[in-house]
């Protein structure tokens, strides 16, 4: 540190002196790179930056003189710095009144839309654990968590959708942002932060520590400092999975070099807080997928946030299809959590719709035996919803077999009370346009029909993104599979004859 100030002011003979004016000295050194290529300037005062952090640390007291001189066209990631360094330390002292500044300070530069979106990316792992820890600190400390889902869109919405490349990608922002909303209830504001289709990660590990030492999963972190982010199109969730460490335990794991490197829980978060906003926008599908990734993300040693996805997905599947979907791609460890405190909701894994089942009365069983639990878990309303969908599915199925029926009949054949419930489901059905009823004059017959959906252009556009995800997924598979080492065991795979001692067919 001592060389960079004697480079910053020659001629000083002691830090003390250094110190008076090395904040100012660092700010006209950045300014008057505005003379610098477009290209040039963001690499340059990013390294600068990171050699200068303990000058932020140090002189936080003039940190807001630096800001009001720095020019944000050359010194958005140097500004940044100097307001992670301000947060980092009052929040460290436990001094409120500095750390409030530090999120009024971010809040104002990023309202005010001057900081240059490219050159906060080059510095990942200053930008994005800022932003993060601002959003919990307003949602934890502050109470106030409308402030902190504003702050977080702001950034998002200038990091990440002004660059098409970018757009689906995932930060240690985004789990903040759903806690953020998962309290406000701002769900469709944040909607279009939801990614299924993941295309890449950016790198968040502090360069020091990326260089000198291994990351332990529960900080934030990345890997190789040279790249802020890795662009692996289309690999998805696959993609992200084959990037972590392994796993959520607190066991220490050297980052992979080449590779960006994101804390696991934090993915998981991102995941589990996610499908909690999917499923209040009755987004069941697309909450499906987060969960699966969710509870499918390998582990030395699973979370309880897998276990409590794993129940989300039970009851989101009988909701979806009217069974539990198998999860083929479990890691050992959930495995493990699942098969010994799974608990009540074992049961539940069981159900299967079939017609003439009454699967709704198996579901209304399991509830009022197993109430306390779910409601500790903040199920039951979503038990609810399936036992409702159980009926629905009902009554669809007895409309597949009779055009025309009696209500008594349907009450019959699909297992209901009474004459009041049955019409009570049926009027259900129709107000979401699953099924189309005429009925007589004394409303006890129907001529009815079930009702096919409509294909939107938005379906068939989500179905060929999926597809293309798919096809890279499979390019990327044959890829691997050609490099030497898989080549080699496959042909000598091929011969295998299991130790029957075949010989081979001559040609």
């Amino acid at each position: 540190m001592s060389s960079l100030l004697a480079k910053l002011l020659p001629g000083s003979s002691s830090s003390a002196q250094s110190d008076v004016t090395c904040m100012e000295t660092l700010c006209k050194i950045i300014n008057d790179l505005s003379t610098e290529s477009t290209d040039s300037v963001g690499p340059k005062v990013a390294e600068l930056t990171r050699k200068s952090k303990e000058i932020f640390e140090k002189k936080t007291v003039d940190i807001e003189a630096f800001l009001l001189n720095c020019s944000p066209n050359v010194g958005s990631a140097a500004m940044i710095a100097a307001i992670k360094a301000m947060f980092d330390t009052s929040f460290a002292k436990n001094y409120e009144h500095g750390t409030d500044r530090a999120v009024e300070l971010l809040k104002h530069y990023l309202d005010e839309g001057k900081l240059v979106s490219a050159h906060l990316k080059i510095v990942p792992d200053i930008v994005f654990p800022l932003i993060r820890c601002v959003g919990f600190y307003c949602l934890e400390k502050k109470n106030e968590p409308e402030i902190g889902e504003s702050i977080i869109i702001s950034a998002l919405e200038q990091l990440l959708f002004d660059d098409p490349n970018t757009k689906n990608f995932i930060t240690s922002c985004h789990c903040a942002l759903f806690a953020c909303a998962l309290r406000t209830r701002n769900f469709k504001k944040v909607e279009p932060f939801i990614v299924e289709f993941v295309e890449g990660i950016f790198n968040e590990v502090p360069v020091d520590d990326a260089q000198d030492e291994a990351v332990k999963p529960s900080e934030a972190s990345s890997s190789k400092p040279a790249k802020s982010f890795d662009k692996d199109a289309g690999n998805g969730w696959k993609s992200v999975k084959s990037k972590m460490t392994a796993g959520c335990s607190s066991v220490n794991t050297p980052v992979v070099s080449g590779y960006p490197h994101i804390n696991p829980n934090y993915i998981l978060q991102y995941l589990y807080y996610g499908a909690l906003i999917l499923i209040e926008l009755k987004q069941y599908k697309r909450a499906m997928i987060l969960l699966e990734a969710c509870v499918s993300l390998p582990a030395v040693q699973a979370s309880d946030l897998q276990l409590e996805a794993y129940k989300k997905f039970i009851l989101v599947s009988l909701l979806v299809e009217g069974k539990v979907l198998e999860i083929s791609d479990r890691s050992i460890a959930v495995n493990r959590i699942i098969k010994s405190r799974l608990g009540d909701y074992r049961c539940l894994t069981e159900i299967r719709f079939k017609r003439g089942d009454n699967t709704h009365g198996q579901i209304q069983d399991r509830v009022s035996t197993y109430q306390k639990r779910f409601e500790a878990d903040d199920n039951l309303a979503l038990l609810e919803l399936v036992e409702l969908e159980m009926k629905k599915k009902a009554v669809l199925a007895v409309c597949k077999l009779y055009s025309s029926i009696k209500v008594f009949d349907i009450k019959r054949l699909a297992g209901f009370v009474s004459d009041e419930e049955t019409l009570e489901i049926i009027e259900s059905l129709v107000n979401e346009n699953r099924i189309t009823v005429r009925f007589d004059a004394t409303k006890s017959f129907v001529i009815w029909s079930e009702n096919v959906p409509e294909v939107t252009a938005e379906q068939v556009a989500n179905v060929t993104q999926k597809l293309d995800w798919i096809n890279q997924l499979l390019q990327e598979k044959l890829r691997v599979l050609s490099t030497p080492p898989f080549s080699k065991s496959a042909k000598s795979a091929l011969n295998d004859d299991e130790g029957l001692s075949m010989h081979q067919l001559e040609a």
